[in-house]
């Protein structure tokens, strides 16, 4: 502890000498006190001295500066896993040893107890719904939740048992603290049948054969024979016997279904359960498969091979809806008929190609049209997409894109490297629209935004048109595989493909919601609302009321956002749920209804043997051990012998006014009251 002064310490030999020279100036050099008693006079002086100093003193603001030290413990971190495959007896004692654990260790460490399960719980009242396991989260947590602190051993008590998140084997930490594992559940094999991956088609078509394929698994069942069924919305369509020839037993099973009528179909594969079973959720698995009367029928015409096509007759061939037919312009026969929708590539270049495009627009078939070089642009402005384009000698210019914040036909996925996507060739001269418009992507020339549009869609008495203004989107494609993203340049063509072919009723209402979920995945809804001028308008209520599968009933209100409204309701239970969203307080009425089914997830049933290999593996990668639930002597004795868990002195000045402390303020108090006391009762006053 020391004493700093906010101005010069200099100033103390002007105010040393003026306290001094006032106070033997007031006590010896004035007249009428020379007669007082000299002891008198100097005590009297002194005290005035001493007062009138400090006082003095305190004009130079002078701070005390106090050293502080704050010790900081090594953190201990304890997680424990949450999830459904964790037997509540194990997991009870896991928190009983944290709890023993947190009190033991107190004195040496800051111990954290940190539930996982599909994600680290944020907070006490965050629930976890336990139907995924994902042990890359816990590394997550500590790499961003405990950056740079310290941190000075982690504890992972799990069977295990990961069916959620990449490998967690390939995940890093960014502290040198040692990993610990307690290891849960039972490795043995036990008596059990398993229906695991069962697969099938999301979409098949009339009158074609698909088959929905599953893994039966077999543990402890040598030499039994089983009946594997299938079933079609419950009732049983097909079977197959199998026979069990080992003890560690694994086959496919396939069976050929018709798709005999239009719909959603509920498939599932059941194996009837031996009462020697350690486990019978894990004996069915189910999926849904869509029948559809045909195909959406793509034409892309372009007048000369191009790498564009065939990026984007891949990216749409993605989905088994769409099916995509490439025909040179000079070799298509002319008929509209054969497809729903029309991609254009580099067309029209003069009147005999404006006259045979002009036949689609007329008949009302939904058109893409992508704008390259060889686009005679008058004639592509007769066509009267609802974008005129004028330009002079047909000049092209260079141009990235980003995404339009006021875009609203579907979702855009954002996409923080478009910025860095290579430029490609676009028209270069004044745009305008001419009908409703959307534009979802618009052009970067240069770095710099600008409010020319690059990707547009456009509607004209319910025709819908999109117009991409860009050549090359091939080199798109490529830099997204080479930046080993996600293929977001496919997932615009799709979009963009799946909005313009679909052909809807315009209606003022507009709700939006997938048709099924796993359990466990949040209920999003989406809705748009347009008023008499069919312009988006987010400022009337809009209700939807849900009845899940024994009817009963409940209330929401959706939340604007922006232009459109959101609402979502959490995660539901296994279920087949009805919906009814209906705008409140108009003359007319505007409603829509729907359905979705919310699917029992069961991954968490799949396997009954725990994998302590897994959790061995990390414990040694991260310089720590692998410990059974009976070992918890050992793990405390063990973590009290971590090295490197060392506490971190963090030194701190603390600065404190003097002018604030009031016990100085008292002191000159007392010493001038002294002064005026000694000078009362000797009658000097």
């Amino acid at each position: 502890m020391n004493i700093s002064l906010e101005y010069s310490a200099a100033w103390l030999l002007l105010l040393v000498p003026i306290a001094l020279g006032l106070a033997v100036w007031l006590y010896f050099f004035q007249e009428q006190r020379r007669n007082w008693l000299q002891r008198w006079r100097y005590v009297l002086a002194s005290l005035r001295f001493v007062w009138l100093f400090l006082i003095l003193f305190l004009l130079l603001q002078p701070f005390i500066v106090k050293r502080v030290e704050d010790i900081e413990k090594p953190l201990l971190l304890l997680f424990i896993d949450g999830s459904a495959s964790v037997k509540v007896e194990e997991r009870e004692e896991v928190e009983a040893l944290y709890e023993d654990l947190g009190a033991s260790l107190a004195e040496r460490f800051d111990v954290r107890q940190i539930p996982f399960a599909e994600r680290v719980r944020s907070s006490g009242t965050d629930e976890l719904n336990g139907l995924n396991t994902d042990l890359g989260v816990v590394f997550d947590h500590v790499n961003q939740a405990y950056q740079g602190a310290n941190v000075g051993g982690i504890v992972v008590a799990s069977d295990g048992m990961v069916n959620q998140g990449r490998d967690p084997r390939y995940a890093a930490l960014n502290t040198d603290a040692p990993v610990f594992s307690l290891l849960l559940g039972d490795t043995s094999l036990k008596p059990d049948l398993s229906i695991n991956k069962v697969r099938a088609n999301n979409l098949a078509f009339l009158g074609n054969d698909f088959e929905v394929q599953a893994l039966l698994q077999a543990s402890k069942l040598n030499g039994e024979e089983r009946t594997v069924r299938l079933l079609r919305n419950g009732a049983e369509v097909a079977k197959k016997s199998v026979r069990i020839t080992n003890d560690q037993f694994s086959q496919e099973v396939s069976f050929l279904v018709s798709a005999d009528r239009v719909g959603v179909a509920r498939y599932g594969i059941v194996i009837d359960s031996l009462p020697s079973e350690s486990i019978a959720a894990n004996n069915s698995a189910e999926t849904y498969v869509e029948v559809l009367d045909n195909r959406t029928q793509v034409i892309l015409l372009a007048h000369a091979p191009h790498p564009d096509i065939a990026a984007f007759k891949e990216a749409i061939e993605k989905s088994e809806q769409y099916e995509v037919k490439v025909i040179l312009f000079s070799d298509w026969s002319g008929k509209t008929d054969e497809g729903d929708l029309f991609i254009t590539h580099g067309l029209p270049r003069g009147n005999e190609d404006l006259g045979r495009l002009q036949t689609i627009v007329d008949v009302g078939k939904p058109m893409f049209s992508v704008v390259t070089a060889d686009v005679s642009l008058t004639h592509f402005n007769a066509l009267n997409l609802g974008l005129r384009i004028t330009t002079t000698r047909n000049q092209r210019d260079q141009a990235g894109a980003y995404i339009h914040s006021d875009f609203g036909l579907f979702n855009v996925p954002d996409h923080d490297e478009l910025r860095r996507y290579p430029p490609l060739m676009v028209p270069f001269g004044e745009m305008n629209f001419t009908a409703n418009a959307d534009v979802a992507l618009k052009q970067t020339v240069g770095g710099i935004q600008t409010d020319q549009p690059f990707l547009v869609f456009t509607e004209r008495d319910g025709q819908k048109h999109g117009i991409l203004l860009a050549e090359g989107w091939w080199r798109w494609r490529l830099f997204n595989r080479m930046m080993e993203q996600d293929e977001w340049t496919d997932l615009i063509i799709q979009k963009t493909v799946q909005y313009i072919a679909v052909r809807q009723k315009r209606t003022r209402l507009a709700v939006s919601v997938p048709d099924r979920f796993i359990e466990g995945e949040e209920v999003i809804f989406q809705a748009e609302y347009y008023n008499e001028a069919y312009e988006l308008n987010a400022d009337v209520p809009i209700a939807l009321k849900l009845l899940d599968g024994d009817s009963t009933a409940f209330d929401y209100r959706f939340s604007p956002q922006g232009k459109d409204y959101r609402l979502n309701l959490g995660t539901l239970p296994p279920g087949d749920y009805a919906w009814t969203a209906e705008v409140e307080g108009q003359s007319e009425r505007f409603q829509q209804s729907g359905a979705f089914k919310v699917l029992e997830n069961r991954v968490e049933y799949q396997s009954t043997v725990a994998r302590h290999a897994l959790l061995r593996y990390l414990a040694n990668q991260q310089g720590g051990e692998a410990f059974l639930l009976n070992e918890q002597d050992a793990l405390r004795e063990r973590l009290n012998q971590i090295e490197s868990a060392k506490p971190i002195i963090h030194s701190s000045s603390e600065w404190i006014s003097l002018i604030d402390w009031k016990t100085l303020i008292f002191v000159i108090a007392v010493l001038a009251g002294l002064e005026w006391l000694l000078r009362k009762t000797n009658g000097y006053v």
